[in-house]
């Protein structure tokens, strides 16, 4: 699996640990090995980035809000694009009331923000 895998572009957003093994035992029908990637790559909670495959036109106004506040738009959220005042910056780089949009809508902390923006 190591080899379809593209962790600099979307490195488990809205995959749950759980999603995965239970896909994993569907395809191969047993669970992954000890140096399967999956285990310190994926989150182990469900859902913490519930908007991710949402349109922009189906997320809630106050979330859609939040959104505009980090530069998000239509075009730019349904084409999963990073709006400026985010693009490659490391967490201390972000504004301290950006930073809590993103750990809140998203569930982003200082070390799942920096394994994306690493280039």
């Amino acid at each position: 699996l190591k080899t379809y895998v593209q962790t600099k572009m979307c490195p488990g957003r809205g995959v749950s640990l759980q999603a995965r093994l239970d896909e994993y035992q569907a395809l191969y029908n047993q669970g992954p090995a000890q140096d399967w990637w999956g285990w310190n790559y994926l989150q182990d909670n469900e859902n913490w980035w519930p908007y991710r495959e949402v349109d922009w036109a189906h997320i809630k106004e106050e979330v859609r809000i939040k959104l505009k506040e980090l530069g998000y738009g239509q075009f730019m959220w349904d084409n999963k694009r990073k709006p400026y005042v985010l693009y490659g910056r490391s967490w201390q780089e972000i504004a301290e009331e950006h930073r809590m949009t993103l750990k809140n809508l998203f569930g982003y902390d200082q070390d799942i923000w920096q394994k994306e923006t690493i280039k």
